[in-house]
């Protein structure tokens, strides 16, 4: 059984907006699930966040990779903060996702 990464941007650090938009994208965890019960997103655990890292990385894509290099299929999404020299900031939401 194989993984793929998936993972979704916001550019705030408010955690209830993060907790509440991540819900809204994701799809109705009822009608996901596969004949194995694996929706193949990062909503696959009913849109749990599970694993908030502790670090502010210094853009997007390294506070992504951070997050596929600790985050197993079998856990809720995980998410990281990440402040870049433009003065982007906000988080990403996601992981490896079952297929």
């Amino acid at each position: 059984m194989g993984a793929h990464e998936e993972t979704f941007t916001y550019e705030t650090k408010s955690r209830s907006e993060i907790v509440e938009r991540f819900k809204d994208d994701c799809p109705d965890p009822a009608g996901c699930a596969n004949a194995e019960g694996y929706c193949g997103c990062a909503c696959q655990f009913g849109g749990r966040i599970s694993r908030f890292l502790s670090e502010t990385f210094d853009s997007e894509d390294a506070a992504a990779e951070a997050i596929l290099d600790r985050h197993s299929k079998w856990d809720g999404s995980a998410i990281a903060a990440y402040f870049d020299d433009g003065d982007r900031e906000g988080v990403v939401v996601g992981g490896w996702v079952a297929e």
